[in-house]
């Protein structure tokens, strides 16, 4: 697949743009195409929040605003739990 590519530590990623409906199409639709993996890393063009994945982990890190942060903790629908910058997230198995 041809795309420019982000070299961090350890891992190299494919760069794309895509809004959020796209962004909602790639997850559904991860298959071989996309070499059986969702999107790790994503934003929006603004930067105000910043989402990664990690292959093989069951923990999503989301940063954010103080406000952004508070708004999903205070949701009951995910398990979430607020670390500071370079603390390790702990996965916590939900039924």
């Amino acid at each position: 697949m041809s795309a420019p590519r982000l070299q961090l530590p350890d891992r190299e990623y494919l760069l794309f743009e895509a809004g959020l409906d796209d962004l909602a199409q790639m997850v559904i639709h991860s298959g071989p195409s996309w070499g059986g993996h969702e999107p790790a890393l994503f934003w929006p063009e603004d930067r105000a929040w910043f989402v990664a994945t990690e292959f093989g982990q069951v923990v999503t890190l989301v940063g954010g605003t103080h406000a952004l942060v508070a708004d999903l903790v205070a949701d009951q629908r995910p398990s979430v739990a607020e670390i500071s910058v370079g603390q390790q997230p702990e996965a916590r198995w939900t039924d």
